[in-house]
């Protein structure tokens, strides 16, 4: 389930989940297309690698950002950032 938030004339979208988490060295390159993180080997298995830089490449072209908050065995959070225009 995702939540959304409004802070610093920033539009936030959180979303959660409770998997397996993505190890730190991971984390930057999660968002390149066909990487898998090694943290996720059955995960890797059954997906292309392109989910994550899909959305990225979205997010930028819309004046985004996107982060990765995750730990091994807890789960991650991504938060996608909007400038929000008047």
């Amino acid at each position: 389930m995702s939540s959304q938030v409004f802070e610093n004339e920033q539009w936030l979208l959180l979303v959660p989940d409770t998997g397996k988490g993505i190890a730190p060295e991971d984390h930057e390159r999660i968002f390149e297309p066909y990487v898998c993180s090694n943290s996720l080997d059955n995960y890797c298995s059954e997906s292309t690698g392109l989910g994550l830089a899909i959305v990225s490449e979205l997010v930028k072209l819309l004046q985004g950002k996107i982060q990765l908050i995750s730990k091994v065995g807890e789960g991650s959070t991504f938060v996608v950032s909007f400038p929000i225009s008047y």
